[in-house]
């Protein structure tokens, strides 16, 4: 069947084949401890895209999902723009240098554009390999995010 990318419903990735293993191998490797473990909130995940500020990418090999990109589009008062920026954004590991990423990208860049945003934020693990890579897609570093806990648990 081959690789397909597509925008879709987060009904589409909640029930698709494989969506538990790309969940785990996410958690395992880009979880931020200062937030907790990883415990995906669909019933949110619905609500911000019936609010239609939550946009889907995902790509599929056959029926098994092997990698997401999910989008917030929302209107940044200081800016007086829409912004489009990534919430989530994973490539399973054996489908990775094959250019499955980027092409997953572009999609999401197109579809932020198409939905009337002015610059599309994409978050990178430190020290990751897209932290590498999206300089040389005309990405520029805009600013570094710090975690710190504030809860006990």
């Amino acid at each position: 069947m081959g690789i397909s990318i597509k925008a879709c419903l987060i009904r589409d990735i909640k029930n698709s084949a494989g969506i538990d293993m790309l969940i785990a191998e996410n958690a395992a490797e880009s979880c931020i401890p200062e937030i907790g473990e990883v415990s995906i909130d669909w019933d949110y995940y619905d609500y911000l895209e019936s609010m239609g500020l939550l946009r889907e990418v995902a790509a599929y090999d056959g029926d098994r999902i092997v990698a997401i990109l999910s989008l917030i589009i929302t209107k940044v008062p200081h800016y007086g723009k829409n912004i489009a920026s990534t919430e989530s954004f994973f490539v399973l590991n054996k489908y990775r240098k094959t250019g499955l990423g980027l092409n997953l990208l572009k999609l999401a860049e197109e579809l932020s554009a198409e939905l009337g945003a002015s610059a599309l934020m994409v978050s990178s693990p430190h020290l990751g390999t897209l932290e590498k890579i999206l300089p040389r897609k005309g990405y520029r570093e805009s600013s570094r995010v710090f975690a710190k806990s504030l809860s006990d648990e």
